[in-house]
């Protein structure tokens, strides 16, 4: 396979790939929007410290993963775990995928904004003078957003997909698809590489320079510093705002993306996993940092210039946005101009800046599903067509309706989530102290991880993952600013809304086919494998997997199936009506939260690292590769 041939030059390509992978759109626009929400400095608390306890394991654990075993997700927790493991890394990387689809959206609309800005300079969006003004500025910015990008058919006012047109927003997603692409089917060292080496150091010098052009020259700009770094210390006590710091580290990061696991599969053998991982980590933290020092001080000083009150600047930084997009489409594109001469060019440096985030991390994604297909057989430029082609296609949907991109945003951005719990439950099984002491530690190894890495993998992420999943899917069960007035939560035909129904279903239907279909998988993906899998026998059980298939069809009949009767025994239903969905999703949560603890009993005990029932990963593969490297 002479694709595996490929790979990193060295660490300082395999870090700025790591760079761009996890410094994106989330850090420009998402970051600064949420830390708003708590005016600033109580927000950076809980960000950082679950930066160490969620986001920088993770990475570590989920890059050993792929520099160990030197394949993508699928063949990774097949080669580590045996054959019955594949499905959770094909979970993972089908929700990776399903993210690409509608990220090359996001990366199509910063391609249109720069070239709109280069070109004409926004000219449909007039600058901001006056109170008056940025009324009109605001809403001319909404208006030309909405007329590109947003299309949300509505049959009560007779429109259809089929007479509103087509967007340009589907143009420049196609462009983005292509670009993304073209860098990944040029492979690591000429594609990936290459491209991260410009796009990382060129972004960190925008952010920099943006930075020292807002506080050295900005009048009022010492305001949004005061505003983002003084902490209202009672905020603490809220147990959203530690939510919302996990959820921001967790999707900012990549961990638990498959992204970091697959550049490690590329990465030569002496490569140190901890240092690796947290400079990518504090990397992706700081790039926040300096678009937050970037955009609040420049957002309070040109507002503030313009006759906008304290109120009415601190109420637009927590701004949602069009697409959750914050200001970056609403304020940003007239703030800029209102600078007189100079405002085109600061326009167009930050939608540069911003195209080259989504693009650094979409081809990561792009990356990681290609890898998946070349692990079972495919050559990169097939892989790289069938990639691009469900991108295309299913991201071509997202550019055409609004709802649907709102609930591919909902259903697989959450999903996210138990792709770091399956790191953490690979870790485990495989025995916390043992991943440590033969993975991690291993030769070539700068910094080696004490016991504390068994803490965290057995009890810290396990009961941070299960929290924020809790949390949230509770929010989406019981908060009507979620599913929608009306709506019914575990619906999850309805588009545009936020409901449990959609997550619940959606997930055991992918789990439960990939759950039938894991010898397979596995088999696939370790084809040309010197030394395969450990275990290629089902543990005399394998009758159980058609039940996985049943679990994937069986929720679609059921979820509106009213079981008042049953569980009254008189068979009257109340006014609601009973569904299946609350007791199902409760048998889950209990079944989920049981095997973790019944893990981390196991390896408190110590009972899988002193009786191992599985042979240390062969380094056949690996030293191979780094002498094809040499």
């Amino acid at each position: 396979m002479s694709e595996r041939k490929d790979g990193f030059s060295g660490r300082y390509g395999l870090v700025l790939a790591a760079l761009g992978m996890a410094i994106g759109t989330g850090n420009i626009w998402r970051f600064p929007r949420v830390a708003a929400q708590y005016e600033g400095g109580a927000f950076l608390i809980p960000w950082l410290v679950f930066l160490f306890t969620w986001s920088i394991p993770i990475l570590i654990a989920e890059f050993t993963l792929g520099k160990t075993t030197g394949r993508g997700p699928i063949g990774a927790f097949a080669k580590l775990l045996g054959k019955r493991a594949a499905w959770m890394g094909a979970f993972m990387a089908f929700v990776t995928l399903m993210i690409a689809t509608y990220y090359s959206v996001v990366t199509g609309w910063t391609l249109k904004y720069f070239f709109s800005s280069l070109i004409d300079g926004l000219s449909d969006i007039p600058a901001a003078t006056d109170p008056d003004s940025i009324t009109k500025s605001k809403d001319a910015s909404e208006a030309y957003f909405r007329d590109f990008a947003v299309r949300q058919p509505d049959e009560a006012d007779g429109r259809t997909l089929a007479n509103m047109g087509i967007p340009g927003s589907l143009w420049f997603h196609l462009g983005a698809v292509a670009i993304g692409s073209l860098i990944v089917w040029r492979g690591i060292k000429g594609g990936i590489e290459r491209a991260c080496k410009i796009l990382i150091p060129a972004l960190f010098v925008m952010l920099i320079g943006g930075t020292i052009w807002a506080l050295s020259t900005l009048s009022g700009s010492e305001q949004g510093l005061q505003y983002f770094f003084s902490p209202k210390w009672e905020l603490l006590a809220t147990p959203k705002i530690w939510i919302d710091g996990l959820t921001q580290s967790a999707w900012s990061t990549g961990a638990g993306w498959g992204l970091i696991l697959v550049y490690g599969a590329y990465a030569r053998k002496d490569e140190d996993a901890v240092v690796t991982n947290r400079t990518a980590g504090l990397g992706n933290n700081t790039a926040s940092l300096l678009a937050g020092l970037f955009i609040f001080p420049a957002v309070f000083a040109l507002l503030s210039q313009a006759g906008m009150a304290d109120e009415g600047i601190r109420a637009a930084l927590a701004e949602q946005g069009p697409a959750s997009s914050g200001l970056a489409f609403t304020y940003i594109p007239f703030i800029f101009k209102s600078m007189g001469d100079n405002g085109g060019l600061f326009t167009t440096l930050f939608f540069l800046g911003l195209f080259f985030a989504a693009l650094s991390s979409l081809i990561a994604l792009y990356e990681m599903s290609c890898r998946c297909f070349v692990d079972m057989g495919l050559s990169r430029g097939k892989a790289v067509l069938v990639v691009a082609t469900v991108g295309a296609v299913i991201g071509g949907y997202s550019a055409l309706d609004m709802r649907f991109f709102t609930s591919m945003d909902w259903v697989w951005g959450l999903a996210l989530v138990i792709g770091g719990l399956a790191v953490a439950w690979a870790v485990q099984t495989y025995g916390a102290d043992r991943y440590r002491r033969e993975l991690i530690n291993a030769s070539g190894a700068q910094r080696k991880l004490g016991p504390s890495f068994n803490t965290f993998f057995v009890f810290l992420i396990p009961a941070q993952g299960i929290g924020m999943l809790g949390w949230w899917l509770y929010d989406a069960a019981t908060n009507e600013r979620f599913f929608g007035k009306g709506n019914d939560p575990w619906d999850p035909t309805v588009l545009g809304t936020a409901g449990i129904g959609p997550c619940v279903i959606w997930w055991l239907t992918a789990l439960g086919i990939f759950w039938a279909l894991s010898p397979w998988l596995g088999r696939w993906s370790l084809k040309g494998d010197p030394d395969g899998a450990p275990d290629d026998d089902e543990g005399g059980r394998p009758w159980l997997r058609p039940f996985g298939l049943v679990v994937a069809v069986l929720p679609w009949f059921l979820w509106d199936t009213d079981v008042s009767g049953f569980f009254s025994g008189d068979g009257a239903s109340g006014d609601t009506g009973t569904t299946w969905w609350p007791w199902i999703a409760a048998g889950v949560g209990i079944v989920l939260v049981g095997g973790f603890i019944y893990n981390a009993i196991i390896a408190a005990f110590g009972g899988r690292s002193q009786e191992p029932d599985r042979p240390p990963i062969s380094p056949t593969e690996v030293i191979g590769r780094d002498e094809e490297h040499a």
